[in-house]
């Protein structure tokens, strides 16, 4: 697992990250292995708490998901 992008509110009081990981496998018996990103929401006020999680097939996809919160800016 790679870090590809952190986001951070105003307030530096919620965090959001991109992560990679690679050779995940989509189903059970899947042979072959996929990248998948992984967008994680951190309350940084609440001992960096995790309240969201999900997973995306393209970069694309994942930071279109987090401009869904006009609030994360990218640091």
């Amino acid at each position: 697992m790679e870090i590809v992008k952190v986001y951070q509110d105003a307030e530096h009081a919620n965090r959001a990250e991109i992560e990679r990981h690679t050779k995940k496998k989509t189903y059970i018996d899947d042979t072959a292995t996929h990248v998948l990103y992984r967008v994680v929401f951190y309350a940084d006020y609440d001992h960096s708490f995790i309240y969201h999680i999900s997973c995306f097939e393209t970069l694309s996809e994942a930071e279109k998901h987090i401009s869904e919160y006009p609030f994360f800016k990218e640091v």
